[in-house]
C-alpha cells in the first residue's frame, strides 16, 4: 500500500521544504570575523551578567541522555567560518552545551534563581525548547501546561498503520540548524538525506516546456525565471547566482549587526537599510541572481513572497549558514537537506523526557494572574498552582487573553498579528502517473508567487479572537509534493503537497483543488488525513521599523515575572526559536556576584 501525504504548505515551524538549491557555493569568511557588540572576551558582556572563562567548571546539570556532544552530524561549512558559533561549538561559552550561568555582576540580578518555581504556557517547540535549556542549566522546577494531548506544537505527524512517521508540520534539518541537529543526535534520533534533484512545474518557463503533464528540473526553472525577472543570461546563471551566493553573507552581517545570534540586537542594527522589503534589499545590492531560489525558499514555504515580506523576515530566515550548508561527507546531497526519520515530534517527545519538567497534557489553562508575590496559573475546573515565573510559550493573540492583567504595552505587542494558512492532507498513493518513481520534491513553481493570502488575528476586548483576510488569491491549490517515503526508506508510501489556503475555504475545497492539480500529472491518490495550521505570525514593515515591535518586546523580557517565547517573537522556525531562547537565557540568568 502507498500512501502520499499532500501538505498544502503545511512544513510548519521548521518548514526547509524548499531550500534544495539554495546552497551554491560557499562564502567568503575573513571579511565577515567583525566584532560584536556584547562579546564577552572583549570585556563587553550584556550588562548585568558576565561570562566566566571558558575554562570554568560548569555546573552540575547534565544531560541525563547518552553524552554525544563531541559529534554533530550536522553541515559543514569552510575553515573559520564565523556564524552560530553557539551551535557548531556548542560547549564553547554560551554554547547550547554550557551549562555553566555567566556570573552576575556586581549591579545586576538574575531574573529567577535555580529554585524558582516556572510555569510554562504551551508545550510546542518554544516551550519544551526553554525546558530543556533551564534544566540543563540546574532550573528542575518546570512544569508545562499542553492544551493537547502532545507536545511539539506544530511539529505534529501523522503516523501509519506499521508506526512511521509522516511530517504534517517540522519538516527539516539543513543549515543553521546545528543545534536542532545536537539535540537530535543526543536522544538517537535518525536522520535521512534528500539527494534526489526537486522537479517543476510552470505555466510561465520558457526555456523549457513544464506545463502539465510536462516537467522539468528545479535548477532550470531557477535560471528561466532569473531570465523572465531579471534579465540574467540563462547560460550564465550557475555563475551568477554562484557570485551572489558569495557576497550574501557579508552584505547580511552588515545589515544584521553580528554573527552569533539570528536574531539581531537593536543597538547593532541601521534601520535604514532593514526599512525595505527582502527584494528591495536584495536588488539594491545585486544579488537578484538568488531572487529564484529566495522566492522558492520564502513564498514556497508559506512565508510570504521576497517582495512582500520585510526584509528582517527575509534575512533572519535565510541566514548564511542555510545558503552556504554543505553534507558532512561533502557529498552534494542537497546541500545538508534531510529529515528526521522518527519525526520531529518525537525529538520535543524525547527531549522533554530528559528534563525534570512536569508536563500537563490536555490540560487547557483558563487564566493567569501576576502579582509582586509571583503567578497563578488557573487551569481545568477550578485548579491552579503557584510560581515565581511565567513563561509564556502559547500561541498570540489567543493566549494573550488569558493574562488578567495584561498591560497596554503587551496588548499593543501581543494583541495583533499577520498570519499565513497552511493545510497538511496525507492521501493514500494508488499511481505516481507520469511522475518519477524516485522522486522526493515536485513543486508548482508559478504558485509560489501567487498564493499570497494572510489575515490578521486581533484580539478583541471581549477576549475573542477575530481574523480579517487580505490579498485573497483565490487559488487553494498544490504547491508542493513531499514524497516523505521516497526520502525515509518507509514501505508504507507517502508524499505532501503545500499551499498556502484561505482560512475560508472548507476542507472539501482544499483537497478538490490539489486533486485538479495532481491529476494533471495521472496522479491518482484517496484521502487519508488533513490538518489546518495558523502559520508564520508576523508583523508589517511599520511595525517593525516605525514601532520597534521585536525589540520592545526583547525590552519587556523580564518584566511583570514574564518571558514570552515562540515563533512570534523571533521567526516561524525551530531553528529561529531556539536560539531566541538561547540567547534570552544567556542574557537574563546568572549565578552568584562578580
Amino acid at each position: 500500500m502507498r500512501f502520499v501525504v499532500v501538505i498544502a504548505i503545511s512544513c510548519v515551524a521548521s518548514v526547509h521544504c524548499d531550500m534544495d538549491e539554495m546552497a551554491l557555493l560557499q562564502s567568503k569568511t575573513n571579511s565577515y570575523l567583525i566584532k560584536e557588540e556584547g562579546d564577552c572576551k572583549s570585556g563587553k558582556c550584556t550588562p548585568g551578567r558576565k561570562r566566566p572563562d571558558v575554562t570554568a567548571a560548569p555546573t552540575t546539570a547534565a544531560p541525563t541522555t547518552a553524552d554525544t556532544r563531541g559529534s554533530i552530524n550536522a553541515p559543514d561549512f569552510p575553515q573559520g567560518w564565523p556564524f552560530m558559533q553557539q551551535c557548531l561549538h556548542p560547549e564553547s561559552s554560551g554554547g547550547l552545551f554550557d551549562f555553566s550561568l555567566p556570573l552576575c555582576e556586581s549591579n545586576g540580578a538574575t531574573d529567577f534563581p535555580q529554585n524558582a518555581r516556572i510555569g510554562i504556557v504551551g508545550g510546542g517547540p518554544a516551550g519544551v525548547s526553554i525546558a530543556k535549556l533551564l534544566h540543563d542549566r540546574g532550573f528542575h522546577n518546570l512544569t508545562i501546561f499542553e492544551k493537547s494531548g502532545y507536545v511539539g506544537g506544530k511539529s505534529k505527524r501523522w503516523v501509519d498503520e506499521k508506526n512511521q512517521a509522516h511530517e504534517l508540520g517540522t519538516c527539516y534539518l539543513s543549515g543553521k540548524y546545528e543545534c536542532i541537529t545536537a539535540w537530535a543526535e543526543q536522544v538517537n534520533l535518525n536522520q535521512a538525506y534528500l539527494d534526489v534533484p526537486r522537479y517543476a512545474s510552470s505555466e510561465q518557463s520558457t526555456i523549457r516546456n513544464m506545463t502539465p503533464p510536462n516537467y522539468g528540473l528545479a535548477s532550470e526553472y531557477y535560471a528561466d525565471f532569473a531570465y523572465r525577472m531579471y534579465q540574467i543570461n540563462p547560460e550564465e546563471y550557475a555563475v551568477a547566482a554562484q557570485r551572489a551566493a558569495q557576497a550574501y553573507a557579508e552584505h547580511w552581517v552588515h545589515s544584521m549587526g553580528g554573527v552569533k545570534h539570528i536574531f539581531p540586537m537593536e543597538a547593532s542594527l541601521d534601520m535604514t537599510v532593514l526599512n525595505v522589503t527582502f527584494e528591495q534589499w536584495l536588488l539594491e545590492r545585486n544579488l537578484q541572481a538568488l531572487m529564484p531560489l529566495f522566492f522558492v525558499s520564502m513564498a514556497g514555504q508559506g512565508y510570504g513572497a521576497p517582495s512582500d515580506m520585510p526584509a528582517l523576515y527575509g534575512l533572519m530566515w535565510n541566514h548564511p549558514s542555510l545558503v552556504s550548508a554543505r553534507a558532512p561527507d561533502g557529498q552534494t546531497h542537497l546541500r545538508g537537506h534531510r529529515m528526521l526519520k522518527e519525526g520531529f515530534q518525537e525529538l520535543w517527545s524525547r527531549l522533554v523526557s530528559t528534563t525534570s519538567a512536569d508536563v500537563k497534557l490536555n490540560t487547557e489553562v483558563t487564566r493567569i494572574s501576576r502579582s509582586q508575590q509571583g503567578v497563578n496559573i488557573h487551569y481545568g475546573n477550578d485548579e491552579s498552582e503557584f510560581f515565581d515565573w511565567l513563561i509564556m510559550a502559547a500561541p498570540m493573540p489567543q493566549a494573550l487573553s488569558l493574562l488578567s492583567d495584561s498591560t497596554p504595552e503587551e496588548k499593543n505587542l501581543f494583541g495583533g498579528f499577520n498570519y499565513h494558512e497552511l493545510t497538511a492532507t496525507v492521501f493514500e498513493e494508488k499511481s505516481l502517473g507520469v511522475l518519477p518513481a524516485d522522486f522526493e520534491l515536485f513543486t508548482w513553481m508559478d504558485r509560489a508567487g501567487e498564493q499570497r493570502d494572510y489575515y490578521r488575528a486581533s484580539l478583541l476586548d471581549d477576549g475573542n479572537v477575530t481574523r480579517t483576510m487580505y490579498d485573497k488569491d483565490g487559488d487553494d491549490g498544490a504547491l508542493t509534493i513531499r514524497h516523505t517515503s521516497n526520502i525515509k526508506g518507509f514501505e508504507n508510501e507517502v508524499f505532501a503537497v503545500l499551499s498556502v489556503s484561505d482560512f475560508r475555504s472548507t476542507n472539501a475545497d482544499l483537497t478538490a483543488a490539489i486533486v485538479a492539480d495532481t491529476v494533471k500529472y495521472g496522479i491518482e491518490t484517496t484521502e487519508l488525513h488533513q490538518e489546518r495550521w495558523e502559520y508564520m505570525p508576523h508583523y508589517n514593515l511599520e511595525e517593525i521599523i516605525d514601532e520597534r515591535k521585536p525589540w520592545r518586546i526583547w525590552d519587556l523580557q523580564g518584566q511583570r515575572r514574564t518571558w514570552w517565547l515562540g515563533s512570534y517573537v523571533s521567526f516561524e522556525s525551530v531553528a529561529d526559536v531556539l536560539d531566541y531562547n538561547l540567547q534570552l537565557v544567556n542574557a537574563r540568568l546568572c549565578t552568584g556576584s562578580g
